[in-house]
């Protein structure tokens, strides 16, 4: 995915999911590392949540089958906004 973003001249991030179950809790850690590895931002959305929701506010954002709902799908795009900000892909805003 990185190689195919840099060739069409997009921007790169890996996003980590931000519920813990099962195989998540695996791919987050093998994304961290490869970011690290690699040289890659990533947005590590697991730790975002677990920073800033309680347990009940994080639960209310994770659907019955373990996805993210409207409200999960907000924060993660106001994560994903506020990062591209920084690193200079979108311009501040006033």
């Amino acid at each position: 995915m990185r190689r195919l973003a840099e060739s069409q001249g997009a921007a790169f991030i890996a996003l980590t999911y931000p519920f813990p179950s099962g195989h998540h809790a695996e791919v987050r850690e093998v994304v961290l590392a490869g970011g690290e590895e690699l040289g890659f931002d990533v947005l590590d959305l697991y730790g975002t949540f677990e920073a800033t929701y309680s347990q009940s506010e994080w639960e209310k954002m994770r659907t019955p089958e373990d996805h993210v709902n409207a409200a999960g799908y907000e924060v993660m795009g106001m994560e994903l906004a506020e990062w591209a900000k920084a690193s200079g892909v979108l311009p501040p805003t006033r």
